[in-house]
């Protein structure tokens, strides 16, 4: 007789089948189609982070709230590399699990990660140079770019070991996303089963290497060349 499930999921052999699949088809890219997609995965990211900032520049005194609520306006980003299928550096690491199954060697393997990663870079890049002449760094007086700057000081303050322990801890949380994300059949489905751990991840200060690619040098370009907010002490 049928095991009836209250919820309709992807059992755990399935997943680990979708995770491989989608793996091995994101390794048998074009080297010029890995780096397009990473391309288009760091603008994603930066638009999450950027509606994470807009969200906080004027939020109220209670940081709880802040906190959630840019966590879950952070999730966008996120939702967005999963709905287009785009290539992000700390999800990609999941591609380990066609190495796993021998499909493909360790040599392709860091090849493609070193492709992403650049490429989110580029994309990152890009988008801020967006943001940068759109002149948001100076909306609601200023308090936007000053968001960038509290934010960025925030994440220089850590140790090396702290910084290494939460990139580590965020890569968890993002891994689990992705691999929520494959339970799911509709995109209903995998977009709730993303947003919980990409809140926690940000609500908690868990630091995201390529998120920090986007708000780190962001904040030194205000620093520098925003005359209005110069003297903050980043």
């Amino acid at each position: 007789m049928r095991n009836k499930l209250s919820f309709d999921l992807q059992l755990s052999a399935r997943k680990a089948a979708i995770a491989e699949r989608i793996a091995a088809h994101k390794i048998a890219r074009s080297k010029v189609s890995v780096f397009l997609m990473a391309m288009s995965a760091g603008v994603f990211m930066a638009i999450g982070f950027t509606f994470y900032l807009s969200v906080i520049a004027d939020a109220p005194s209670s940081q709880a709230l802040t906190h959630l609520v840019g966590g879950l306006c952070f999730t966008l980003g996120f939702i967005l590399l999963a709905v287009c299928g785009t290539n992000l550096f700390t999800s990609s690491v999941m591609t380990v699990m066609a190495k796993s199954r021998g499909v493909i060697s360790w040599r392709t393997w860091l090849i493609n990660a070193l492709l992403v990663a650049c490429g989110n870079l580029a994309g990152i890049a890009c988008f801020s140079l967006l943001i940068w002449f759109s002149g948001l760094v100076m909306s609601e007086n200023a308090m936007w770019g000053v968001a960038v700057l509290h934010c960025a000081e925030g994440k220089m303050h850590h140790t090396f070991t702290e910084s290494v322990s939460l990139g580590i801890m965020c890569n968890l949380m993002v891994c689990l996303a992705l691999w929520m994300s494959y339970c799911g059949r509709s995109l209903c489905d995998k977009i709730v089963a993303m947003i919980l751990p990409i809140t926690l991840f940000v609500a908690s200060g868990f630091e995201h290497c390529i998120a920090n690619l986007f708000v780190i040098p962001f904040a030194i370009a205000i620093r520098h060349f925003a005359p209005l907010l110069y003297s903050y002490p980043l």
